[in-house]
């Protein structure tokens, strides 16, 4: 596949404009299409015989912010489905985990959802996320993590496992310690999970 700059050349020559990539997920889904097209053109063979090794699928899986319940566990399985669906003999197809908060049917009070939002994530939870997204089953896909708003708590960790990180220009990662003092055994996992993607 081209590089990144070739593929922003591309863009800008086709529109005329300075084009900045991987601000959100509709121009990482455009870089990719672009870059295909592009190796379909340069290519000796004719695009329609080499066209399906070049594509790569893309989709998307919300992950409901806070983690709580089985809210990681229906992720979980999102992905597996995915993979399971590809060959691996192709390329990897790419999953953009969209985080974002999403409303607590047992909390009816709108104060309390408001303060929430993506802090009260459980650690336990969000620990077993980013270690399948930083293992075996998960490799078969590409992991993008997408915050279209501000992460913090212990949603934190499964954005660290994701392979790259596209945010909003507003949206903020951090204050991982902010519903929990954190203690040694929550700190060697935060380090576990970024040792495991470096």
């Amino acid at each position: 596949m081209k590089g990144l700059k070739d593929i922003r050349r591309q863009l800008s020559r086709l529109s005329g404009l300075s084009v900045s990539i991987l601000k959100t997920p509709l121009l990482l889904i455009f870089s990719i299409a672009m870059s295909v097209v592009c190796c379909a053109q340069e290519s000796e063979v004719a695009p329609e015989e080499n066209l399906p090794s070049l594509v790569r699928q893309g989709y998307q899986v919300d992950v409901e912010l806070p983690l709580i319940g089985d809210r990681d566990d229906q992720v979980r399985q999102q992905i597996l489905r995915i993979a399971e669906a590809h060959s691996s003999d192709g390329p990897r197809p790419i999953v953009v985990l969209n985080f974002r908060p999403s409303a607590i049917a047992a909390l009816s009070e709108p104060d309390v959802q408001a303060t929430l939002r993506t802090r009260g994530s459980q650690f336990e939870r969000c620990l077993a996320l980013a270690r399948f997204l930083t293992g075996s089953e998960a490799a078969r896909v590409r992991l993008i993590a997408y915050l279209s708003q501000t992460v913090e708590g212990h949603a934190v960790l499964p954005v660290l496992a994701c392979e790259e990180i596209i945010s909003a220009p507003t949206a903020e990662l951090g204050r991982a310690a902010i519903d929990e003092a954190v203690d040694l055994t929550v700190e060697s996992a935060y380090r576990d999970v970024v040792r495991r993607r470096a």
